[in-house]
């Protein structure tokens, strides 16, 4: 049963999520390997399971891995983000229905940029909230 008094995010050491991470972030790991080990960018285990990795862009928070169940995991990250003084949240992700299904969610992300991934090889989209 969830809790409010519940710690929902942990940091998690990269060694234990890297693996997870990799396919992820395709060719973009080795960066993300590098920002993780100078400290710019943060691995979390979200509710013990779901792991999201993030770094701050300014007062925007960037989401730039995420595994997991999106549905229990994005309201939390929205909440933490606000509570940090965050005023935005941008992500990149892969499919469209992952917009809509964030909607659904009651998190008004906008479509903000579209483009041809090529360390995937797919179409990439850039979401953003406004907390």
């Amino acid at each position: 049963m969830y809790s409010k008094k519940r710690n929902n995010f942990k940091p998690a050491p990269w060694g234990l999520v890297k693996n997870t991470l990799k396919p992820i972030l395709g060719k973009h790991f080795e960066e993300a390997q590098r920002r993780v080990l100078s400290n710019q960018e943060r691995a979390f285990f979200i509710n013990d399971y779901s792991i999201g990795l993030f770094r701050a862009e300014g007062s925007e928070l960037v989401v730039c891995a995420f595994s997991g169940d999106l549905k229990e995991c994005a309201v939390l990250i929205a909440t933490q983000a606000r509570s940090r003084g965050f005023k935005t949240i941008r992500a990149h992700i892969t499919r469209r229905s992952e917009l809509r299904f964030l909607k659904s969610c009651g998190l008004d992300f906008k479509l903000i940029e579209s483009q041809k991934c090529k360390a995937l090889n797919c179409n990439e989209y850039v979401i953003r909230l406004v907390l």
